[in-house]
């Protein structure tokens, strides 16, 4: 596992005034207001150049499986997946993460110690940009850019999807508990179950031509009186709570799942083990790159 100690180079945020170290814990002055974006930071991947992370709090290399079931054959490359690649140059900043209609191979990151998971106040912020025209480019199923969980969506998870339509596609936030805690036998019962754990939004503000922030924040899962949020550029359009599911990893083997049956690009994955404001939203897509500096 790496640790801040031991990685080669330090993340620091790039302002139009300094250059901010997050690892220094220096402060990000955003209108008028000192603000300090090292506090919790658990994982960032720049995509600049290569699929590993450059920060990590756990392992920050990519795997890839041949699909969901055969995750004992994992390679820590992108070996089962040839239609993801580093784009170079095509990113928010510098490279990018791009899918080429990735239907049944899976490529994930480690979430032991990335995530900030505890059965009783799981907290954080997941931030990530993309670029993507979603009734053009995806195909005609359910398209999660990323997806954390130890086992499916059903199950103590938290994602993002598009939804298959012929008409506009719906672009929601899942943030579902243990499913034994909410699903039932009686197959409506469970369909209903499983859509009040999921907000969507219509026409959501995605684009080939342009970039769009998303930022997903999460309080207390697991605690019975829990919420979340979504943002999209900025933007509060989901809040969902509030949430009194359980939340359980049985084998601490959970997984950040990316690109799931995706077809398009993500730039600049980062995580915290805090949920932020939504100010601090606003100030964390405004903020200029996040680049990557030798210590």
């Amino acid at each position: 596992m790496q640790t801040p100690t031991t990685l080669s180079k330090t993340l620091l945020i790039l302002s139009t005034s300094a250059l901010l170290g997050i690892a220094a814990c220096s402060a990000l002055n955003t209108a008028g207001a000192d603000h300090r974006f090292d506090e919790g930071l658990l994982f960032y991947a720049s995509f600049d150049t290569a699929t590993t992370a450059d920060f990590a709090r756990g392992d920050p290399r990519l795997y890839s499986a041949p699909s969901r079931k055969q995750l004992d054959a994992a390679a820590s490359s992108l070996q089962f997946a040839p239609a993801v690649s580093i784009a170079l140059d095509q990113g928010k900043y510098g490279g990018a993460l791009e899918f080429k209609n990735n239907l049944v191979p899976v490529v994930f990151y480690k979430a032991v110690d990335n995530v900030n998971f505890k059965p009783q106040n799981w907290s954080g912020t997941i931030a990530f940009w993309l670029k993507i025209d979603p009734d053009q480019d995806l195909s005609k199923n359910y398209v999660d850019p990323i997806q954390i969980t130890e086992t499916s969506h059903r199950n103590a998870a938290i994602w993002t999807d598009f939804t298959p339509t012929n008409d506009k596609r719906m672009f929601r936030l899942g943030v579902a508990g243990d499913e034994a805690s909410w699903t039932s036998s009686d197959k409506d019962i469970a369909t209903k179950g499983f859509y009040h754990r999921v907000r969507g939004i219509l026409d959501p503000p995605f684009s080939g031509d342009r970039w769009t922030h998303v930022a997903i924040t999460h309080d207390q899962l697991g605690s019975g009186n829990a919420s979340a949020n979504l943002y999209l550029d900025g933007q509060r359009v989901i809040t969902h709570q509030p949430i009194k599911d359980p939340f359980t990893w049985h084998h601490n083997n959970a997984n950040i799942y990316l690109g799931l049956r995706y077809s398009g690009f993500i730039d600049e994955l980062l995580i915290f083990d805090r949920p932020f404001t939504a100010a601090e939203i606003t100030q964390l897509q405004n903020v200029p790159r996040p680049a990557i500096v030798a210590p």
